[in-house]
């Protein structure tokens, strides 16, 4: 491979890269550690919306989805959010622009860090998260090894 062709196919391996690289380590002010990840979805109308999911420290997941668009509502509500081919039950909250959900029972908070664990990608309310990487990160968390002191 020549140099120009090197040049031109670096910034696919570098997207390559990055894409592997979807777990990270963040931190409440309390300092208390949790895994996140973020996708991107981009509609022809030129919305572009972004999913956040985060692991806490005791497995129980949180997606927060962020638009450009103010919520509908302002109350919490019960919705079923598909989670690869399985349905669960949620909560969904909407402050200003976010949309939280959260799953509302024990068995499908276990169901989505077992799919996160077990799965190259899971497939959230129509957002595929990368999982490649999630347990080294979420055991950090977990132990509270996350190497900031």
């Amino acid at each position: 491979m020549n140099f120009k062709n090197l040049l031109l196919a670096l910034p696919v391996l570098l997207f390559s890269i990055q894409s592997f690289a979807s777990w990270d380590i963040g931190y409440f002010p309390d300092r208390s550690p949790y895994a996140w990840s973020s996708v991107y979805k981009s509609f022809d109308n030129g919305e572009t919306v972004t999913a956040h999911l985060r692991i806490m420290q005791n497995g129980a997941p949180l997606l927060y989805i962020i638009t450009k668009t103010p919520c509908a509502f302002e109350e919490s509500r019960n919705t079923i959010v598909q989670v690869n081919n399985q349905k669960i039950h949620a909560t969904e909250r909407c402050l200003g622009d976010n949309y939280f959900t959260v799953p509302a029972t024990d068995a499908g908070r276990a169901f989505i860090l077992q799919e996160l664990k077990s799965q190259t990608s899971v497939n959230i309310a129509g957002f595929t998260f990368n999982a490649v990487g999630f347990t080294k990160t979420y055991n950090k968390v977990k132990s509270g090894d996350t190497g900031v002191l």
